[in-house]
């Protein structure tokens, strides 16, 4: 499968960790198939975020300031089951009753920190590929 950048991919990454975020987005934007990577430090500027622009992947911490990623998850699934296909969960204590309750909303899509570059990279587009985006 070919990936090429997209003028309407747009990714976004939501983490309360500076070094994660600027570790993600340089990976993201080194492989050139999206058109614009921003992020989000917490839960409420993320949900913001989320209702303005189409993001065709989210990457989405678990623990955040002033909304859980959790309660994001269950919030953005009510609104639009095909939200779980766009969104690849990052946490560095992904317990047992999290997992299943993430697994619960249709998420498939999870890593564990510290991941690897290779991990992300396949994740990513595995995420994009099921989401039918041609690219």
């Amino acid at each position: 499968m070919t990936f090429k950048k997209s003028p309407s991919v747009n990714a976004i990454i939501i983490d309360d960790e500076a070094l994660i975020v600027d570790m993600i987005k340089t990976q993201i934007e080194s492989m050139n198939l999206f058109k614009n990577v921003v992020s989000a430090e917490d839960g409420l500027i993320a949900m913001n975020k989320i209702h303005n622009q189409d993001f065709s992947l989210i990457i989405l911490d678990l623990n955040l300031p002033k909304k859980s990623g959790v309660d994001i998850l269950k919030r953005l699934v009510a609104e639009n089951k095909s939200f779980a296909q766009k969104i690849l969960v990052i946490s560095g204590d992904l317990v047992k009753k999290t997992l299943e309750t993430i697994l619960g909303l249709g998420v498939k899509n999870f890593l564990v920190k510290p991941f690897d570059q290779k991990s992300l990279e396949a994740k990513i587009k595995l995420i994009l590929s099921q989401s039918n985006i041609a690219l």
